[in-house]
């Protein structure tokens, strides 16, 4: 019961955060899209608008444990690329900074991305309520 309860609350605490960042980006994409452009992204606007529907829809998806390890592999693939090759070689950020400007919130999405993606939604995820495997 406490493990269910451990994955629905990083479920909906990393379901949250990557809402709150994909809706931007789904009600831009040209603005997201300009931000990839400038870093090498190319096709730019394609990247937008994959970024944007993996963080709502993936969100949205880990907050109802609905699909959940697909919307997983997806958060941690993007998360992934962020956290080892934008950031720190295209965007030469720092892993973390006093301002905390690092990627160690993208690094910490991928693990927590990873962990539900090995673990599904836990019995508190709509998964596990209509007998889905994710």
């Amino acid at each position: 019961m406490l493990t269910g309860l451990a994955l629905l609350a990083i479920r909906i605490g990393v379901g949250i955060e990557l809402v709150v960042h994909g809706w931007p980006k789904l009600k831009n994409p040209a603005g997201t899209a300009g931000f990839f452009g400038q870093i090498g992204m190319k096709p730019a606007l394609f990247w937008a608008w994959i970024a944007a529907l993996v963080e709502f829809l993936g969100g949205i998806a880990l907050i109802i444990g609905l699909l959940t390890r697909p919307a997983a592999f997806f958060i941690t693939l993007e998360f992934l690329i962020i956290s080892f090759y934008l950031k720190p070689r295209k965007m030469k950020v720092p892993f973390t900074t006093p301002q905390g400007a690092g990627w160690e919130w993208d690094w910490l999405i991928m693990m927590m991305g990873l962990a539900l993606l090995l673990a599904g939604s836990g019995i508190y995820g709509l998964d596990s309520l209509i007998g889905l495997p994710f």
